[in-house]
């Protein structure tokens, strides 16, 4: 298994895995008229649980850049940025060109969540580990998905649902997102220059519009609103 694979694992590990036992996966953490964000989109590794500050602090930089994509979405929306045809196309030719190697990670995934699921159900955990590892999985990455799903529910709960095909909309999703970015910030450049202002001050109204307009909540006082100033600073 190579690198860029387990990394791809480890991914859908964070992205796709389960909440901290005893939180509930399902509350509400952020609405907007865009999307809303759930704890089990944002729940913090089991290796940090233990330290409750860093938990927090990881779970805020997962709303946080959750957040940064709607905004992204709702900016685009409000001031009608959309991709060109050719752009569109370049996103499907990216996305068709790491298609291969994600179907590769979701499967090795699936997996090890099935045998995560045996050994919550009561199956000796050295056996379906060992078997695991003879079919080419990789006993650290196994262990860890172990730690996450604390219960034969988490396992099931990921297993009903469709990794392929989230991890392809995922990728879409990044690579037009890139695209927006950049036009975002050049319509930023000309409204500053029109209207006599920096490009910085000209971004933070933006997203000031964007929060009231869609109606951005953050629900759950645990975490704050994010500052949004470098969403688009490596453009401008």
């Amino acid at each position: 298994m190579t690198a860029v694979h387990l990394s791809l694992v480890a991914a859908f590990v964070f992205v796709l895995g389960t909440a901290r036992a005893g939180d509930d996966p399902t509350e509400l953490i952020l609405i907007s008229d865009v999307g809303v964000v759930t704890y089990d989109e944002i729940r913090c590794p089991a290796a940090q649980r233990e330290n409750a500050g860093k938990c927090v602090a990881s779970e805020q930089r997962a709303l946080a850049a959750r957040m940064y994509e709607f905004a992204v979405d709702a900016a685009s929306a409000m001031w009608n940025v959309q991709l060109t045809a050719a752009e569109a196309s370049d996103v499907e030719q990216r996305v068709d060109g790491t298609r291969a190697l994600a179907t590769r990670a979701t499967e090795e995934y699936v997996k090890i969540v099935g045998g995560v699921l045996r050994i919550r159900r009561g199956e000796h955990a050295d056996a379906v580990i060992a078997e695991l590892v003879r079919a080419g999985s990789q006993r650290p990455m196994i262990e860890m998905i172990l730690d996450e799903m604390t219960t034969a529910e988490d396992a099931v709960r990921v297993l009903a649902r469709n990794h392929a095909a989230e991890a392809e909309a995922a990728a879409r999703a990044y690579h037009t997102r890139r695209l927006i970015r950049r036009k975002l910030a050049a319509r930023i450049r000309e409204c500053s220059a029109t209207d006599r202002t920096t490009a910085s001050r000209e971004a933070a109204t933006l997203w000031q519009s964007v929060l009231a307009k869609y109606h951005f909540q953050i629900l759950n006082q645990t975490y704050h609103m994010p500052d949004f100033k470098g969403v688009l600073d490596e453009h401008l």
